[in-house]
């Protein structure tokens, strides 16, 4: 079963960071990065489930967070 991760990764990293997901079999859509304050980056990761333990041991990495489908709501009062 495949899995959904919000990973960031270190300053100056991502081409690094990227090619060593994708070595664990990981889909990493590296144009999708999210730019932090302290210039870390915040990329979308889908790969198979059993991986989610190695993503944390990749260099370069320095989180890991379950991702989820956004849910669009109304708030009325």
């Amino acid at each position: 079963m495949e899995r959904k991760w919000l990973v960031t990764v270190a300053a100056g990293q991502l081409a690094e960071v990227t090619e060593r997901l994708r070595h664990l079999g990981c889909s990493v859509t590296p144009e999708a990065a999210v730019p932090m304050d302290d210039d870390d980056a915040v990329v979308p990761v889908v790969g198979p489930e059993e991986r989610e333990g190695d993503l944390g041991r990749v260099p370069g990495v320095k989180a890991v967070h379950p991702d989820s489908d956004l849910t669009l709501f109304r708030f009325e009062e």
